[in-house]
């Protein structure tokens, strides 16, 4: 049964942030609600909750390209990442990641602030955004704050988030030069499907033709979705080859292991996630090689 709610209709970012600002009940932002509502039916709460509708605040639902940042704000739906132009050009990987998500309708609810406020491990947006080193900003009535992604994410559904503070945006630089990316998803079937595993990754070439970055983020394997640093330095500065690609993925199963351990599902997940990461990388090096120097900045 849903708790007892005070629901309140912010009319405008100012007025979201300032209603925050005051304790007296326990508040929760309402944006998509995809997550939220879920939530509030499965943890009942004796503690009066105010909500907070924030699903009319537009200043929270653009996407702005400034010199070599994009700023995509946190209330945009998934649906309009998918459609677009930036999105797609810049950061293709995010725009397959959202894709994947739920259904159409939930697509159309749902937005990003609240898949990455949710903190699941298996959120399928969060690897995509830690492959582009996304920066979040957070305000409160009284200050902002930019934060990593990867130092935003503390512990499963945990965020370094107080309690009068938003999420309003994402942060992302723009890659120069050369680059290719990927985002592979492995869910119990082909839709509306809760990710078993997933990974994204970015590649970036020097004029060598030898990997001068490379980023790898990988979901549902670990705690929380991370950047997988030891692949990446195992790629760096290398030949791009098959071969290569395989070993970086084993690198990302025994980084899986070193951190979360054996458990249940690692029978499972220790031979699979190194192909879900080779094709990944696969797949961005054929788009890399396809595309060249798309986009100069």
């Amino acid at each position: 049964m849903i708790p007892n709610l005070e629901y309140i209709r912010a009319e405008n970012l100012t007025a979201a942030l300032e209603i925050l600002s005051n304790h007296k009940y326990k508040n929760r932002l309402l944006a998509g609600g995809t997550d939220l509502l879920i939530d509030l039916r499965k943890n009942a709460e004796t503690e009066k909750i105010r909500l907070i509708d924030i699903s009319r605040l537009y200043a929270i639902k653009q996407v702005n390209e400034d010199g070599t940042t994009v700023r995509i704000g946190a209330g945009i739906s998934h649906s309009q990442i998918i459609k677009s132009e930036i999105i797609r050009n810049y950061f293709p990987a995010l725009n397959a990641a959202v894709k994947t998500i739920g259904s159409v309708q939930t697509r159309n609810r749902g937005t990003l602030g609240g898949n990455i406020c949710n903190a699941s491990p298996c959120a399928d947006s969060i690897p995509a955004l830690l492959a582009y080193d996304a920066i979040v900003e957070i305000r409160s009535s009284q200050n902002t704050r930019l934060l990593p992604l990867a130092e935003f994410l503390i512990h499963p559904y945990q965020t370094d988030l107080c309690r009068d503070e938003m999420v309003t945006s994402f942060h992302l630089k723009k890659i120069t030069g050369s680059f290719g990316s990927a985002f592979i998803k492995l869910g119990r079937r082909n839709a509306m499907s809760i990710a078993r595993m997933n990974a994204a990754v970015v590649l970036q070439m020097d004029d060598r033709n030898k990997i001068n970055e490379a980023r790898i983020a990988a979901g549902s394997v670990m705690p929380t979705a991370a950047r997988m640093a030891s692949a990446e330095k195992l790629l760096t500065g290398e030949t791009p080859s098959e071969k290569l690609f395989r070993t970086a993925g084993q690198q990302v199963a025994e980084e899986m292991i070193r951190v979360s351990g054996r458990r249940w599902s690692t029978e499972y997940k220790e031979p699979v996630i190194p192909v879900l990461v080779r094709r990944a990388l696969m797949q961005a090096w054929a788009e890399l090689k396809n595309c060249g120097d798309r986009f100069l900045v």
